[in-house]
């Protein structure tokens, strides 16, 4: 067991450190269970980060719900990204799994665990500093992304960031689909 912990604890370390040795390394084992811990433990780092800077206070309960509810969200669309950004690295070149991606991915939120002892440290001051410090934890994070598909899928990094930006465009396209056929359906019924 402590030596497993070890393998983690510098596994974790390298990722925010040194990044080329260790992308290929976590790559290479597509461990599903270790990225899979990185991955909640990214996300209870934000959401709890959004409960302690929110406004309002909640009990217990609302805390866990919040919680809950926040994971499984985030869970169903970090899998939405992960097929989405596998169909289009595959589209544009690239050969790998999805769950080494997943577990690439996975590791890549590494950056965001560094936000919730930042917010702990800016609570005292003006919370307005809070977000340049999250929009650089997610531009590293981003870009941790972008080599983990590149080395994943041997493509060059504008093909990596393009697979990553894709599915994004789209989902944003099929949402404003949905919304104008919503509102075309209401203006019908309302002017038939």
């Amino acid at each position: 067991c402590g030596n497993m912990r070890s393998k983690f604890s510098a596994s974790f370390a390298g990722i925010l450190l040194t990044p080329s040795e260790i992308v290929p390394a976590v790559l290479e084992q597509e461990n599903f269970g270790s990225g899979l811990i990185v991955l909640l433990a990214g996300w209870l780092n934000i959401l709890l980060s959004i409960l302690l800077i929110a406004p309002v206070s909640l009990g217990a309960e609302s805390v866990v719900v919040s919680l809950m509810m926040g994971m499984m969200l985030m869970s169903a669309l970090f899998l939405m990204k992960v097929m989405g950004i596998h169909f289009f690295a595959e589209l544009l070149g690239g050969k790998g799994s999805m769950t080494g991606l997943f577990a690439g991915l996975a590791w890549s939120m590494a950056p965001l665990h560094l936000g919730l002892p930042l917010t702990f440290l800016a609570l005292g001051t003006r919370l307005v500093i809070l977000i340049p410090v999250w929009i650089i934890l997610l531009a590293w994070s981003s870009r941790l992304s972008v080599d983990v598909i590149s080395r994943h899928y041997s493509l060059p990094q504008f093909r990596s960031a393009l697979s990553t930006i894709l599915p994004g465009i789209f989902s944003i396209m099929f949402m404003m689909c949905m919304a104008a056929g919503s509102a075309f359906l209401i203006l019908y019924r309302i002017f038939p």
